[in-house]
Order: C-alpha cells, then structure tokens, then sequence
C-alpha cells in the first residue's frame, strides 16, 4: 500500500513540475514575442520620428527658400516701379497733353508747312498775357444752306477789306424734309476772305473761333449762333500780333 501511494506522489509531482515548466516556457514565448514587438515598435517609431525631422529640416528648407525668393520678387517688383515711374514723367514732360498738346501739333503743323522753327520760338518768345486790342466790333448775317443764299448772307469788317461767310446744314423736320436755316447743332464753316481773293476758313461746332495774322495784327473772329432763326452773329477783334 505505501508503495503505490509513493508511486502516485511521484507521478503528480512530475505532473505538477511539467505543468510549470510548460507555464515558464509559454511566459517565455510570450515575453519573448513582447520584447521582440517593443523593439520592433521603437524601430518604428525611430524610423517615423526620423522621417518627420527630415521632412521638418526639408520644409523650413522650401520655406527658407521661398522667404529669400519672395524678399528677391519684392525687390524687383519695387526697382520696376520705380522705373514705370521713371519713364511716366519723362513720357509727360515729352509728351504734353491738353492746350499744350494743341500748341505742339500746331507748331508741327507750321513747321510742316515751311514755316521755320526759329521764327515760331521767336513769336511765342514774345508773346504777352494781355491783348493790345481795339474795340471789338459784332455784326449779324443770315448762315448760307444748300436752300439759302443772297446779299444778307455775308459781312464785311475794316471798311470792306475783310469779308467773312459762313455755311452750315440745313435742318430737317420730323419728316426729314430741310429747312432754309442751318442746324446749330452740327459744325458749320467761316470764311474770311481777304482783299486780293485770300480766303482761310475754320470749321467746327459753334461757337466758333478764327484767326488771320497780318504782320503785326491778328484779327480774330468769333461766330456765335444768332437771336432769330438761321442768324449767326460774328465778333471781330483787332490785336497786336505777337
């Protein structure tokens, strides 16, 4: 009896002890397993934490970069402005606008004609602010049109050396039909003709404006629409010229 009951004791005490050395082997495994795993994940997170340093040193690179590109751009963009401002004031000290670009076309004009440039800087060199004119003097006369024509259709100034006409469109009724008097609303022309057959004339809008230089004396003419229908009235000054 006893040697059975040994032979049992033994048999569970190996069972026991295998038990536990399969425990402590799979605790083993495992831990084995888990520290195979940490080292694995802290590979990783290296690796990661390396890859986002990289990318982190490569973007404040770009955006160095872009700093010194965008500081270059601003630079070039202000050394244009101040060229474009450059080119602007010579391009109005050059190229005059208003009166003053009237008078350059004018002068151009003359210069064309063959009248020489030191003679045009010789008159506006001596030219005055204040007219020394005479009373001026306004005389009335009918406008010609394609249906008007006769004596009252004309003026003389200077005791009949100077002539001055004018002609405009006839003005239309609803119907399109013409009139006898001229349409104040569209350009009309004056022609001052002088003795000997000279003419020079002027066409525009009223009111409307002529000069003629003789020598010293500049007569200028001023047309105007008139007080009853198809009249204009026609003021002429007499200035010293420059």
């Amino acid at each position: 009896m006893s040697l059975g009951l040994g032979s049992y004791e033994e048999r569970r005490r190996k069972k026991t002890w295998g038990r536990v050395i399969k425990l402590v082997l799979f605790l083993g495994v495992v831990g084995g397993v888990a520290m195979f795993s940490y080292q694995v994940g802290v590979q990783d997170r290296n690796r990661n934490l390396a890859d986002l340093v990289d990318e982190k040193n490569t973007l404040e690179a770009q955006v160095d970069q872009s700093g010194n590109a965008i500081a270059e751009l601003r630079a070039r963009v202000a050394e244009a402005s101040a060229q474009a401002e450059i080119w602007e004031r010579r391009y109005r000290e050059d190229v005059p606008e208003g009166p003053l670009a009237e008078l350059n076309r004018k002068a151009a004009a003359r210069v064309a004609e063959g009248v020489p440039a030191e003679r045009l800087a010789f008159v506006i060199d001596n030219v005055r602010a204040a007219r020394d004119c005479e009373t001026a003097e306004t005389k009335r006369f009918l406008l010609q049109t394609p249906l008007t024509e006769g004596p009252a259709t004309w003026v003389t100034f200077l005791d009949g050396r100077m002539t001055v006409t004018g002609r405009g469109d006839s003005a239309t009724d609803d119907a399109g039909r013409p009139h006898a008097w001229f349409d104040p609303e569209k350009p009309v022309t004056l022609t001052v003709t002088e003795i000997g057959g000279i003419q020079s004339q002027a066409t525009g809008p009223l009111p409307l404006h002529h000069s003629v230089v003789q020598g010293t004396v500049e007569h200028r003419f001023t047309m105007v629409a008139g007080e009853g229908r198809g009249f204009v009235e026609i003021t002429a000054d007499r200035c010293a010229f420059p």
